[in-house]
């Protein structure tokens, strides 16, 4: 909805009031599973498994070149085929191909169909119609020994649910402040959302002194300071940490700098005369200075 409201002049002055834009937002950040079954290709969609025929069918794996029913799937952000993260069965094959198939409650059969996502999958079978949000892939025939056709072939739907997450993840190191100077170990905090993995990094004077390394998101990192440890040369801007997180889809990453000095400064006055001349020079020299803006001259009778 758009409002638009003319200028008015009221009382000599000139009144504006501003246009107004609503966005309409999907109530789930998500897409929806969709799958059919076509022939010959899946058209850049996921491959879940293929069949000899839409009805009274055998099987076979997405490796096979037998078959040319692809039950084919697509809509979820990191849908994937895979048997490993985020995954559950669809179906259990007795062979890679001319297979009869089972439903992933039986143990009889070892060639595993797969559907993946990176927030979760999960596959059920229903009795006329999948419900639930539930998407239909296929039908089988029985429990085991079972052929199968596309949706419209049996009773019995193979329903399967995958989602991807509904928000980039983010990460940011939020204290102690960029360049601040540390002379002892400090932890630095950092904030992460929508994360399934959360990992970061240091470099000491742009060396890699902790390679990417797992961390728990939203937890303090430590990090130790002095000669060997992860912030090891000091210096101004000398140690930089870095974040980065993901949900198995997007990442973001995220750096800071901090000033490390764990030496006092120190000063000797090197020469001081002529005795009685006019002007007196003060000669000194001074170590490890690091973030010294300013000194002070006291002269004592």
């Amino acid at each position: 909805m758009v409002t638009n409201t003319p200028f008015h002049a009221i009382s000599g002055k000139l009144v504006l009031i501003s246009l107004v834009f609503f966005l309409l937002i999907p109530s789930s950040a998500h897409a929806a599973l969709t799958c059919t079954v076509r022939t010959d290709d899946c058209a850049g969609d996921v491959e879940i498994f293929k069949m000899s025929s839409t009805s009274n069918a055998h099987a076979e794996l997405i490796t096979g070149s037998n078959y040319n029913n692809y039950v084919c799937c697509s809509g979820v952000d990191g849908l994937n085929n895979a048997c490993n993260g985020n995954y559950d069965v669809v179906l259990r094959l007795s062979g890679v191909t001319n297979a009869h198939a089972e439903k992933n409650t039986e143990s009889n059969y070892v060639n595993d169909v797969c559907i993946a996502a990176a927030t979760s999958a999960d596959c059920r079978y229903e009795n006329g119609g999948c419900t639930g949000g539930y998407i239909c892939l296929a039908s089988i025939s029985g429990d085991t020994n079972a052929h199968v056709g596309d949706c419209n072939a049996y009773n019995t739907k193979i329903c399967c649910d995958a989602t991807g997450p509904t928000n980039p993840p983010t990460t940011a190191i939020t204290n102690p402040p960029a360049s601040s100077f540390h002379s002892g170990d400090f932890l630095v905090s950092v904030t992460d959302t929508d994360a399934n993995t959360c990992e970061y990094m240091v470099k000491s004077n742009g060396v890699e002194t902790v390679a990417w390394t797992s961390r728990t998101c939203n937890a303090d990192i430590s990090l130790t300071v002095g000669e060997g440890n992860n912030c090891r040369d000091q210096g101004i801007n000398m140690c930089n940490i870095s974040t980065r997180v993901s949900n198995g889809v997007d990442t973001d990453a995220d750096s800071r700098v901090f000033s490390v000095d764990w030496q006092g400064p120190n000063c000797t006055v090197t020469s001081l005369g002529p005795w009685g001349g006019d002007p007196l020079f003060l000669n000194w020299t001074g170590t490890d200075n690091f973030g010294i803006t300013s000194y002070i001259v006291q002269v004592h009778d």
